[in-house]
């Protein structure tokens, strides 16, 4: 993720870290925090409070235009896929 730059289209897959809920324009927004290690990627999904399954610490797959507001690089409405949690040998 840290190679991400702005506009590029791009696919990343990492671990959510954090999940909020904001307002922007007076709609509710819901915002995914998801990190692999090199940097943070956050996925905006306008219009949304929750979205199954997006849950901290789940992994994550999302792909779409990278945007860069503030030095935090955002992808709006990604489209995503959920991945299976490692499994944890005995």
């Amino acid at each position: 993720m840290s190679g991400c730059r702005d506009r590029d289209e791009t696919c990343v897959a990492g671990t959510i870290q954090a999940v909020t809920v904001r307002a922007r324009a007076g709609a509710p927004t819901l915002e995914v925090d998801i990190y692999d290690g090199s940097g943070t990627v956050t996925l905006v999904f306008l219009g949304r409070r929750d979205i199954p399954g997006l849950r901290a610490g789940a992994s994550v797959k999302a792909s779409g235009r990278i945007t860069v507001q503030e030095g935090r690089p955002s992808i709006f409405n990604p489209r995503y896929e959920l991945l299976p949690v490692p499994s944890a040998s005995a």
